[in-house]
């Protein structure tokens, strides 16, 4: 299995209940070939009232190790959490 991750993902509002057959289709491949989605990132662009869309970044799990040729499109690798140093004691 492969994991991607597909950004600056333009998704209509009545597309986002079809998400998995959008992003097949953005990938160009078939839906029988994606074991998992994640949204990583969701924004909402209404700048143009006419042309509402939300801008996503997904995490694409595949069951194939397909390449791709598309800068939107690179390996994804999940980062480790981030632990924050401690606080020392205030000075008195």
């Amino acid at each position: 299995m492969k994991r991607v991750k597909l950004t600056e993902f333009k998704v209509k509002p009545d597309d986002f209940a079809r998400l998995d057959r959008v992003t097949a289709a953005r990938l160009k491949i078939g839906l029988d070939e994606i074991d998992n989605i994640r949204i990583i990132k969701k924004s909402m662009d209404a700048r143009d009232k006419g042309d509402i869309f939300f801008l996503l970044s997904l995490a694409v799990t595949l069951k194939t190790d397909k390449a791709f040729d598309d800068k939107n499109i690179t390996e994804y690798a999940e980062e480790a959490p981030y632990d924050a140093p401690k606080a020392k004691k205030a000075l008195k």
